[in-house]
């Protein structure tokens, strides 16, 4: 789950701040601390805050950050696929009055991928296993895969993360159980 707050933080905290992106030279070993970007006072996921102040918690956070950064194709490939579907995902999000923050899931997801095939058989952007997929809707047959449909899944995404929501009360929890199983 914290996967998602990672990725937030690498694509929007710092927009435009990777070292030596415009050119694609590596930077050299002397300066890596030149490169460092520290992390900020406060981050939040969905409204709740992450609590930086555990220092395991805050190594985490840290570590996973600069790991993020550092992979300069992923977060370019990361923000590339943001730009053609984030507009439609935070318009489904804002319609459905649900938090900004869950666009973040289908990347952790699929890397914003379409075609996203995970090796125990989830599919689509949303990564649907075929019996989630089934109980939101999902047509899963041999002609058709609704899970490969970005409007079609992005609905059932919703559905089942309201349904998550309803069940445990809190937004991160609801994600970690999209995320890791109910």
């Amino acid at each position: 789950m914290l996967s998602i707050v990672f990725i937030c933080l690498a694509l929007c905290a710092w927009p435009g701040s990777l070292p030596a992106a415009e050119t694609g030279n590596p930077v050299p070993p002397e300066n890596i601390l030149k490169t460092y970007y520290p992390l900020p006072d406060q981050v939040s996921l969905c409204g709740a805050e992450v609590p930086l102040q555990d220092p395991e918690v805050k190594e985490d956070v840290d570590r996973e950050f600069t790991i993020v950064l550092w992979s300069r194709t992923q977060t370019t490939m990361w923000l590339k696929r943001a730009a053609r579907y984030f507009p439609y995902l935070e318009k489904r999000l804002r319609e459905a009055n649900l938090p900004d923050d869950l666009k973040y899931v289908v990347l952790v997801e699929s890397d914003l991928r379409l075609n996203a095939r995970s090796h125990a058989g989830a599919c689509g952007p949303w990564q649907f296993m075929k019996p989630a997929a089934n109980r939101f809707m999902l047509k899963t047959d041999d002609k058709i895969d609704d899970r490969y449909d970005l409007r079609r899944a992005t609905d059932a995404a919703l559905h089942y993360l309201k349904a998550l929501h309803r069940t445990f009360h809190k937004w991160p929890l609801a994600i970690a159980a999209y995320t890791a199983g109910e």
